[in-house]
């Protein structure tokens, strides 16, 4: 699958996204499943610099949604690695800029509504 012309259809910029498959199934939804992994620069709770404090500590599959393509629903099954703090013991997922925080509609969606 071509990843970069992917990306760039459906407003993707973030680098540490990639795309692994996609299909279109018999109820109209295109779907995409993706990876976004990435070595955090420091805690987002604590502060700590990291310097092997933050341990990678599995995956959570979230769900991205787009606008709709040709008149197909478009959705990302991201999966998001999930990291844990040595320092300050809390755990937290890997951020993009594709989605706010706590939400499930892309950004490129919001802005075209």
């Amino acid at each position: 699958m071509a990843n970069n012309t992917t990306k760039l259809l459906l407003g993707i910029v973030d680098p540490h996204i990639e795309i692994k498959t996609g299909a279109r199934k018999n109820d109209g939804v295109i779907r995409f499943e993706g990876v976004l992994d990435y070595k955090p620069l420091a805690c987002p709770k604590c502060g700590i610099i990291n310097q092997a404090q933050i341990i990678k500590y599995g995956w959570r599959m979230t769900t991205v949604r787009f606008a709709k393509t040709l008149g197909n629903a478009v959705i990302l099954k991201l999966k998001r690695r999930y990291f844990c703090c040595k320092a300050c013991q809390s755990h937290f997922l890997a951020q993009t800029n594709l989605v706010p925080k706590h939400c499930s509609i892309s950004n490129p969606t919001r802005q075209a509504a």
